[in-house]
């Protein structure tokens, strides 16, 4: 039997993308809860790097999760639940 080694994902710095980590886990927490059905976080300073990890605590939490490219920046969307 092969084993399956898991992908890592890199983990961000602490310092700049831990304000939007911040925000990324109190979204994702604001919809699992359903005290939000969907919320859009724009403007992070570091969404590109993090949309990875989003991804990841997003489907961890059995929340959806979207990104859309904008003009300069994405924007990442949770939610809605099903």
């Amino acid at each position: 039997m092969e084993l399956i080694k898991p992908a890592s994902l890199p983990w961000p710095e602490p310092g700049r993308d831990a304000i939007d980590l911040a925000h990324i886990d109190a979204a994702i927490e604001l919809v699992r809860r359903g005290t939000a059905s969907r919320v859009r976080l724009a403007g992070l300073s570091s969404a590109e790097q993090l949309a990875p990890v989003a991804l990841s605590l997003a489907q961890a939490a059995g929340v959806p999760f979207h990104v859309d490219r904008g003009d300069s920046a994405l924007t990442l969307t949770f939610g809605p639940l099903a």
